[in-house]
């Protein structure tokens, strides 16, 4: 037999199928409400991720700018060998 959440969705989904073909503009709404929510998980994600006092974020960045100066002092580092070479 049916259980009770499964006659909940059922039921769900009836009243939604109904709604669809009595109201025209019901599947432009629903669409909308998808785009809707959809930004807003973004916009949640986007706060979270970029939020200045979350560790895992600085953490990240500080780990990157590390790897770029240790690049960078050996960047340097060849060019003042060749200089020094070339004079």
């Amino acid at each position: 037999m049916i259980d009770s959440i499964q006659l909940f969705w059922l039921s769900v989904s009836l009243i939604i199928g109904v709604f669809l073909v009595i109201e025209p503009n019901a599947a432009k709404a629903i669409e909308l409400l998808a785009k809707l929510i959809g930004v807003e998980i973004q916009r949640r994600w986007l706060m979270i991720k970029l939020h200045p006092k979350n560790p895992i974020t600085n953490w990240l960045w500080e780990r990157k700018m590390e790897k770029l100066a240790i690049e960078l002092k050996q960047k340097i580092k060849e060019a003042n060998e060749q200089t020094f070479r070339n004079e």
